[in-house]
C-alpha cells in the first residue's frame, strides 16, 4: 500500500559536517592538538563504505533515521520493512556496532521506526564489509564504526517531534580551548497518540534512549572524553479468549490465551584520554563500562519462560598509534583487558528435536519443547591485542596486522592473521585484495553451565576479497568479489549430550549464607535433586558451517554539504549464502513404518550426517538500491530511492497436521514443511520512495518541513508466507 508521512523539524543551527569521501590527497593538514592529518593515516580501501550523516539522513523511506542509510550501502541484507540486517551472508548475530569504538546494546528500538541515536550526535559511519582493521574483534561478518561530532563552536540544537516520539540534541562550547558538551534524548508516547490504533492486547512499545559527551582540552596535546550512552524497551501483549465463532475477528487459535512481557535496555560509560605529544604520535586510553540487559517472562502453550540475562564488562583500553616514517610507515597496536559478567537466571526454553521445522506448542502426547531452569553466574576474564603497520611506497600501500583474543568462558585463545594490499595510480585507479581470519564469541545463553553447552568454541570465519575503484571529479565507482568461509557455527544440536555433570539446580548451602541441615536445597524451579546428572542434553554444538560469495558494485557522486545539485549512488549486490548445521535427520516417509528411539538417532547422527547444504534463510540473490537526491536551491531539496530485493527462500507448505491438538475450544492446524528446506523463493520486492524537503531560513536557525511518499506505484509486495492455525491447508 502506498503511505503519506508528513513530518517536521526545527533546528536552531545550521551544522555542517565536513568529512568527505572524495578521493583524499596525502598533503598533510595540523588537527586537534597538533596532530599531521596526512595520507599514511587514511583508512582502509577495500571492504570499506564511508557516508556522512547529511547524506542519508533524508533518505525517502527511513521515517528520518540516517542510520538506516547503512541498509543501502553495497553488501548489506536488510528486510524490507525493518529487523536485523546481514553483511555478506553472515548470520545477524554476526557484526560489531561502535560508536567512537564504543559498544552498544542494540542499534534500533522494539518500535523499529526509530534507533537508539540522535541523527546529529553522529558525524558519519564506516561500512567495513569484508576484511577490517585489526582493532576490531568479536565478529565475523561486518563492522559498523560510527563517529560522533567533534567541533562545538557556538551552542545549538536540534528538535523533532513525530506522533509515536520526540527527540531532542542540545549542545555547547565550555572553553575557547575547544571542549564542548552535547546531549541528546528520545523518548517515546504512542500509549497516548495511537493506543486507538493498536489492538487491546497489545500495551504500545514504550522506549527512550540517551547520549551524553563531555570533552575537556587539558593542554593543547591533551584531551579528555566523558560518554554515557543508553537505551530501554517495554512491551507487553496479552490475548484473551474472546470467542466470537467469526474466524475473521478472531486471534489465531495459537496465540489465545498467550501473554509475553519484554523489557530490554544498555548502557555504555566511557573516560577517554587523548595524548598527542607530536604530530608522529598518538595515544588512547579508555576506561569503560558496558552492560546489555534483557528480562522476557511469557507462555503460549507448553512454552513457559521466565529470564533475567546480563552480559557486559568493565576494561580498559590502550590504543597507540605512531608514524615510524613520514608518509610511508605507520605502525599502531593495542590492547584491551576486560571483566566479562556474565548472568542467566530464571526458566528458559528448549526445542527437544530442532530438526522439527513445524513444532507445535499445544502437543501434549510428545511435547515438543521443555523447559529448563537456569541459575548462571559468571565474572571472567576476556583479553584482547592487536598490532598492524602500514607501508605505503608512491602507490604501492601494504597492510599487515594480527589480532589475539582469550575469551575466558569457553577457555580458548586465538590468533587471527589479516591483510590488505593496494596499488594506486596515477589514474586514481586503485587495484585491492585482502584476506583474513576472524572469531566471535558465542551468545552466553548457548554457553551456560545449566541450560547449554560450556564446551563450546568461538564461532571463526576467513574472508577474501578482491576490487577494482576508479575515482574521477566527484564520482566513484568501485567493483569487489568475495568468498567467505564460515566455521564452528553455533546451532541448536537435539543429540549432543555430557554423560555427567554437576546438578546446577541445587544449592550448596555451605556456601551459602543461611546455613541448613541439608548439604544441598533444591531450587525453586529445580528438576532434579540428584548432587550429579547422567546423560544431560546440551542443546548446542558448533556442527554448523557455511559460506557465502558475491559481486557488488558501487556507483557514487558526492556533493559537499552546502553545495547544490544532484548526488546520490546506485548499489548492487548479486550474492549467496549457504549453511549446514550438520544435524541428522529421519524422512518422513520411513518414520511412517519404523519407530526409532532417541538413543538410536542419537547413535545414527554419530556416524551419519546426512544433513544437506541449503541456502540461508536470510539469502538473497540480488540486492540493489538507487538513491537521488537533488538540491536546487537552499529551500528545497527533492529525493530518491528505489529498492529491489530477491526474495528470501522458504519452505514450501505441503499439508498439516488434521487438527490434532487444540486450544480453548479451537482445532490448531499445525503446517507441514517440505522436506525441500528453503528451496522457493517468491515474486521479488520492489518499491519507490519520494521525499520532498523544504527548508525557512532564519537568522536564528531554519525550519525543515518534509513529506514522504512511500511506494508510490502500490506494489503489492510479499517477502515470505504465513500459515493461519484457525484452518486447513488449501492450496488456493
Amino acid at each position: 500500500s502506498g503511505i503519506i508521512q508528513p513530518r517536521a523539524e526545527v533546528r536552531t543551527e545550521n551544522q555542517l559536517v565536513t568529512i568527505l569521501t572524495s578521493t583524499v590527497t596525502t598533503k598533510q593538514n595540523v588537527g586537534p592538538g597538533g596532530l599531521v592529518v596526512s595520507g599514511i593515516r587514511d583508512k582502509e580501501k577495500i571492504s570499506r563504505y564511508q557516508v556522512r550523516i547529511d547524506e542519508v539522513k533524508r533518505i525517502p523511506g527511513t521515517f528520518g533515521e540516517a542510520i538506516r542509510g547503512i541498509e543501502t550501502l553495497p553488501g548489506v541484507n536488510a528486510p524490507p520493512t525493518f529487523g536485523n540486517f546481514t553483511i555478506r551472508g553472515a548470520n545477524p548475530n554476526a557484526n560489531l556496532i561502535l560508536v567512537d569504538d564504543l559498544p552498544i546494546g542494540y542499534l534500533y528500538h522494539i518500535f523499529p521506526l526509530n534507533s537508539v541515536l540522535h541523527n546529529d550526535f553522529i558525524k558519519s559511519f564506516d561500512l567495513y564489509n569484508g576484511v577490517f582493521p585489526v582493532q576490531y574483534g568479536n565478529a565475523t561478518g561486518g563492522v559498523v564504526s560510527m563517529e560522533t561530532i567533534d567541533d562545538v563552536k557556538k551552542f545549538g540544537g536540534h528538535s523533532n517531534v513525530s506522533l509515536w516520539s520526540s527527540n531532542a540534541l542540545f549542545k555547547g562550547p565550555t572553553s575557547a580551548a575547544g571542549g564542548y558538551w552535547i546531549g541528546a534524548a528520545r523518548y517515546s508516547y504512542m500509549e497516548r497518540t495511537l493506543r486507538q490504533f493498536i489492538p487491546a492486547e497489545i500495551s504500545p512499545p514504550r522506549y527512550w534512549d540517551y547520549q551524553f559527551k563531555l570533552k575537556f582540552q587539558l593542554t593543547q596535546d591533551q584531551s579528555l572524553y566523558f560518554y554515557l550512552l543508553g537505551s530501554k524497551d517495554v512491551f507487553a501483549a496479552n490475548v484473551r479468549p474472546k470467542p466470537s465463532w467469526d474466524p475473521t475477528a478472531e486471534p489465531d487459535p495459537i496465540f489465545i490465551g498467550a501473554n509475553v512481557n519484554l523489557e530490554r535496555a544498555y548502557n555504555t560509560t566511557a573516560i577517554r584520554h587523548v595524548w598527542t605529544p607530536t604530530a608522529r604520535l598518538e595515544n588512547k586510553i579508555t576506561l569503560l563500562d558496558f552492560r546489555n540487559y534483557s528480562y522476557i517472562r511469557g507462555q503460549l502453550g507448553s512454552i513457559r519462560v521466565n529470564q533475567t540475562r546480563e552480559t557486559g564488562y568493565t576494561g580498559i583500553r590502550e590504543e597507540l598509534l605512531y608514524e615510524l616514517l613520514p608518509e610511508h610507515i605507520l605502525v599502531s597496536g593495542g590492547a584491551e583487558l576486560r571483566v566479562f559478567n556474565y548472568r542467566f537466571t530464571g526458566e528458559t526454553i528448549s526445542q527437544i528435536d530442532p530438526t522439527n521445522p513445524a513444532p507445535n506448542p499445544y502437543n501434549t502426547t510428545n511435547p515438543d519443547f521443555e523447559t529448563i531452569p537456569v541459575s548462571d553466574r559468571s565474572t571472567k576474564a576476556y583479553n584482547s591485542a592487536w598490532l598492524q603497520a602500514k607501508a605505503r611506497w608512491k602507490g604501492l600501500e601494504f597492510r599487515p596486522g594480527v589480532r589475539y583474543e582469550y575469551f575466558a568462558p569457553v577457555r580458548q585463545a586465538v590468533v587471527d592473521p589479516r591483510a590488505t594490499l593496494s596499488y594506486t595510480f596515477e589514474t586514481k585507479t586503485s587495484l585491492m585484495a585482502a584476506a583474513g581470519t576472524f572469531h566471535r564469541v558465542p551468545d552466553a545463553e548457548t554457553y551456560s553451565q545449566t541450560s547449554g553447552n560450556p564446551n563450546l568454541k568461538m564461532e571463526k570465519a576467513r574472508h577474501y576479497g578482491a576490487g577494482i575503484e576508479q575515482a574521477f571529479s566527484n564520482y566513484s565507482i568501485k567493483i569487489e568479489g568475495f568468498r567467505h568461509y564460515y566455521y564452528d557455527l553455533v546451532v541448536e544440536d537435539g543429540y549432543i549430550v555430557t554423560q555427567i555433570k554437576p546438578n546446577n539446580d541445587l544449592i550448596n548451602t555451605l556456601k551459602s549464607p543461611e546455613k541448613t541441615a541439608d548439604r544441598f536445597v533444591l531450587r525453586p524451579q529445580g528438576r532434579d535433586n540428584s548432587p550429579l546428572l547422567y546423560n544431560q542434553r546440551l542443546n548446542y554444538s558448533n556442527d554448523g558451517t557455511g559460506y557465502s560469495e558475491g559481486v557488488e558494485v558501487f556507483l557514487k557522486k558526492t556533493l559537499k554539504p552546502n553545495e547544490k545539485g544532484i548526488y546520490g549512488w546506485i548499489s548492487y549486490t548479486n550474492m549467496r549464502a549457504r549453511r549446514n548445521d550438520h544435524q541428522y535427520t529421519i524422512s518422513r516417509d520411513f518414520a511412517k513404518t519404523n519407530v526409532v528411539s532417541a538413543d538410536e538417532r542419537r547413535i545414527a547422527s554419530q556416524l551419519y550426517d546426512n544433513a544437506k547444504e541449503t541456502y540461508a534463510s536470510f539469502d538473497r540473490t540480488h540486492i540493489a538500491n538507487v538513491i537521488v537526491g537533488w538540491k536546487p536551491d537552499e529551500e528545497w531539496q527533492i529525493g530518491f530511492r528505489w529498492r529491489y530485493l530477491t526474495s528470501i527462500p522458504v519452505t514450501p507448505i505441503v499439508g498439516d497436521d488434521g487438527g490434532q491438538f487444540s486450544n480453548n475450544g479451537r482445532n490448531i492446524y499445525n503446517p507441514v514443511y517440505s522436506e525441500d528446506r528453503f528451496s522457493k523463493r517468491l515474486a521479488p520486492y520492489h518499491r519507490l520512495d519520494v521525499r520532498i524537503d523544504k527548508f525557512f531560513n532564519y537568522e536564528w536557525g531554519y525550519t525543515n518541513l518534509y513529506f514522504e511518499a512511500l511506494n508510490i506505484y502500490l506494489r503489492q509486495n510479499q517477502d515470505g508466507e504465513s500459515w493461519s492455525s484457525a484452518r486447513p491447508y488449501s492450496r488456493t
